[in-house]
């Protein structure tokens, strides 16, 4: 998330015990953020154990939204 470094992120919706936040954003939104991060260092493309990294590379500008789903911890 934006807090460590991570994209962006505020929910648009939350599980009822506000526990979980669920937020959409374009594959190219995506993308570009993705590239941001890479450029100011804080994330490295090549890493492809990572999440977020695997999904960058399997995506195209116009696919369809991503959705990102966050569980908070206690």
């Amino acid at each position: 998330n934006d807090i460590d470094g991570g994209i962006s992120f505020y929910p648009h919706f939350t599980n009822r015990q506000g526990d979980t936040w669920i937020y959409s954003i374009s594959a190219l939104d995506f993308i570009e953020q993705m590239d941001e991060l890479a450029k100011d260092g804080k994330i490295d493309l090549e890493d492809k154990s990572l999440e977020p990294v695997k999904i960058y590379h399997s995506i195209s500008e116009d696919d369809n939204p991503i959705l990102m789903f966050l569980d908070l911890k206690k």
